[in-house]
């Protein structure tokens, strides 16, 4: 023929079988071969279902892994943002921490004193101040055990989420199982038969052997059997041979 298969442009579009029939010449297997074109027509276009099929699928997959790691990286923004106010934190308890400090120095120096002074007189104003600064000392307790209880609070959510976080990123993807020997022959079987359940378990278990494979032209063989007819319609062993490698390719 005029134009060989290397030289072909194929789209992927299922041909007109109908086309090929009339200009072959009349042949004991005449019919025989008709019947193989339009049987290969027809799984030509299961074919080309099951693989926009899988491509859809990969793609649905592949916006998914992209929202997850749009979330991850949200999660990681947070945290960053909680360990910057568990820094200012930090900073405003070291402030309080310093404060009290101050304040402590000066009870102890009011304490002192005074404790001359209440062991000479009961005045009421001088035992209503011992009482105030006692108040204050308590006063200072509590908020300290507070700013103890909310600091150890943010560090513990803290933990947890990078806990959460370093379990997902590292947690091992189904793509890594490796699949079985006779994983391309099942991957044709269902194209063949249109088997679209078979195809999604297969796409769910074996992802990256799924894009793999979607990414290789398996069908431009069967849109190309009827260029071949004229060549092999003196041996039919060598067509039925010739569609059976199609087949495994």
């Amino acid at each position: 023929m005029s134009s060989s298969y290397e030289e072909e442009d194929f789209s992927g579009e299922v041909l007109d079988v109908d086309q090929y029939l009339d200009q072959l010449p009349d042949h004991e297997n005449a019919e025989v071969i008709k019947e193989i074109i339009r049987q290969n027509q027809q799984s030509m276009k299961r074919r080309n279902e099951a693989i926009k099929f899988l491509k859809q699928h990969c793609l649905s997959r592949k916006q998914k892994i992209h929202v997850y790691k749009q979330e991850l990286k949200e999660r990681n923004d947070a945290i960053e943002t909680r360990d910057q106010l568990i820094e200012k934190k930090h900073e405003k308890i070291h402030a309080q921490a310093e404060k009290i400090k101050n304040l402590e120095k000066e009870l102890h120096e009011l304490k002192s004193e005074n404790s001359d002074l209440a062991t000479k007189a009961n005045s009421t104003g001088l035992q209503l101040q011992i009482k105030q600064l006692e108040f204050q000392e308590a006063l200072k307790d509590k908020l300290i055990a507070q700013l103890t209880a909310q600091l150890t609070a943010c560090q513990e959510a803290v933990y947890n989420d990078r806990v959460k976080i370093y379990n997902a990123m590292n947690k091992e993807p189904e793509s890594t199982v490796e699949p079985p020997e006779d994983f391309i022959e099942n991957i044709h079987l269902a194209a063949k038969k249109g088997d679209l359940k078979s195809l999604e378990y297969l796409i769910d278990r074996f992802p990256d052997a799924i894009n793999a494979i979607s990414e290789k032209p398996i069908l431009h063989i069967f849109i190309n059997v009827p260029l071949y007819i004229s060549q092999l319609k003196q041996d039919k062993q060598k067509l039925l041979n010739g569609l059976q490698i199609m087949a495994q390719t």
